[in-house]
């Protein structure tokens, strides 16, 4: 399994970092969708992300990832094994239940997601609680790479989010979080999340304490090579005919 890989690997070079695109799902017609069976998910939750130093999920990904089937209410948040999630908010109150109760999300009353929150990841303050989370769970860096959020910048872009969670020299914990806005672009592709993945990996290896500059580049390569395959593909199709003109309308 790729997690031993993993494991033995860091035993022979502490300074490997291990990279994980969890790819599970995706939007289709504005409505999440899983592409993997939900048996699965636990595997990435409780073995695969643990592991890893940087995650890269899209918005659907980010929901289901960290989402334990049972966990015990306690009087901070919630435990799921070795994971524990504290809130002021006081989970019982959602859940309704009584601290030292457990809560089986199994059931047909949805997702932890929704239980702990009351909601998906809808805003903003919704995926920095969301990337909070899968950074207790084990990565330093976290980034959604693509999310239904709206941006100020209008329909036609798309908002990322990232954050890293470092600790520096005197033991304390500091977190940089980031917000992307990248046009959309008017075209289907396959394989731009293992893209955006590899790109990331290279620029954080080069800027490994600026999560900004890594993602800025990370984005802008990914545009240029889009618009690059864009004008290929064009070039290859060569002119519309006037009979397939025709045809279209």
């Amino acid at each position: 399994m790729v997690v031993d890989i993993v494991k033995e690997l860091k035993q022979q070079n502490s300074s490997l970092v291990y990279v994980c695109d969890p790819v599970m799902g995706d939007t289709r017609d504005g409505e999440g969708y899983m592409y993997v069976p939900k048996d699965l998910l636990p595997v990435y939750r409780d073995k695969v992300v643990p592991v890893a130093d940087i995650i890269t999920p899209n918005q659907v990904e980010a929901d289901e990832a960290w989402q334990p089937s049972t966990f015990h209410v306690t009087a901070t948040g919630w435990s799921h094994g070795d994971l524990a999630y504290t809130t002021t908010a006081g989970p019982w109150a959602i859940l309704g239940q009584a601290a030292g109760a457990a809560w089986d999300c199994s059931s047909p009353s949805g997702s932890v997601g929704r239980l702990l929150t009351g909601r998906k990841i809808r805003t903003e303050k919704d995926a920095i609680e969301v990337m909070d989370i899968l950074h207790n769970m084990g990565p330093e860096t976290v980034v959604i790479t693509s999310s239904d959020l709206q941006s100020p910048s209008g329909k036609d872009y798309l908002i990322a989010l990232g954050s890293q969670r470092r600790t520096v020299g005197n033991g304390t914990t500091v977190t940089q979080r980031i917000r992307m806005e990248s046009p959309k672009v008017d075209a289907v592709f396959v394989g731009t999340g293992d893209l955006f993945a590899a790109m990331l990996l290279a620029w954080t290896h080069k800027h490994p304490d600026n999560l900004k500059v890594a993602c800025e580049k990370t984005v802008s390569a990914m545009q240029h090579v889009l618009q690059r395959t864009i004008k290929s593909a064009k070039g290859e199709a060569g002119p519309m005919s006037s009979s397939s003109s025709q045809a279209e309308g």
